[in-house]
């Protein structure tokens, strides 16, 4: 097939960036990426938006994780959105959920799990020569984003943030309802043949929390979720093999060139 040419706009280590690249790649759909500046004020994107990932497909411009695939499944059959029931409210479930607001929770908001990722990031992304207040140039950085999540995420979970037991219980909850959508013995969400957009969607969020954001190598929030939670075992066989099948790729993709 021949498939048009197309580039996508990413944060590193985004987990709606990252449920875009491993779905392209699972289809052998050729891209780019080009990394968007961090910095509102320093972004530029081809829509004039601030939002990523957004992808540009031959001449059309697409906004939005499940826009992009949407877009693929509508002019050239990709599937991402199969005829299976529920895999579009399963897809928008796992990426504005319970789990999407977990991820924000436990990356930006709890105070010792985002100091072994978001801050470490930070850390590491600081040039070496500056030695002194490395902790409080990230803190400072981050203060604003940090506030905006922190609201997000209290909507997404349906919490009081300040419990961090009620929020634990939350996402554990809705884990074992993604994983009520796993039949025995199946391989993707709801049974379908291959990886949906509900699979990758899950998948990118989990990364956020038990993972590494593939190449990107980003520090999980919660390692040790997963030996905590052995009722979940189905779950994480599946996400293994995601891991396995799909790994996430943000590296190495030069945009393709205009013709």
């Amino acid at each position: 097939m021949a498939w048009p040419r197309t580039t996508v706009y990413v944060f590193p280590g985004s987990q709606y960036s990252a449920k875009v690249l491993a779905a392209l790649d699972a289809r052998g759909i050729p891209h780019g990426v080009v990394f968007a500046a961090l910095a509102p004020s320093k972004r530029v994107l081809p829509s004039g938006g601030r939002m990523v990932p957004e992808a540009v497909v031959g001449d059309a411009v697409v906004p939005d994780s499940d826009a992009i695939l949407h877009w693929f499944d509508d002019k050239y059959g990709t599937d991402f959105f199969p005829a299976t029931p529920d895999i579009a409210d399963l897809a928008e479930r796992a990426s504005c959920g319970v789990v999407a607001g977990a991820v924000l929770y436990y990356n930006w908001v709890f105070q010792p799990s985002y100091a072994r990722t978001m801050r470490a990031a930070g850390l590491r992304a600081l040039p070496a020569w500056i030695c002194l207040f490395r902790g409080h140039i990230v803190d400072s950085w981050a203060a604003d984003a940090r506030k905006s999540f922190r609201a997000k995420a209290r909507t997404q979970l349906g919490v009081e943030l300040d419990d961090e037991a009620a929020v634990r219980a939350a996402l554990a909850a809705e884990l074992g309802a993604m994983q009520a959508c796993l039949a025995d013995g199946a391989d993707y969400l709801r049974g379908a043949a291959r990886p949906s957009a509900a699979d990758f969607s899950l998948y990118a969020m989990l990364e956020r929390l038990v993972g590494d954001v593939g190449d990107v190598r980003l520090p999980c929030a919660l390692p040790e979720l997963v030996a905590d939670t052995p009722d979940l075992a189905r779950l994480w066989a599946w996400h293994a093999t995601m891991r396995e099948r799909h790994p996430i790729r943000f590296k190495g993709k030069r945009p393709p060139k205009a013709t």
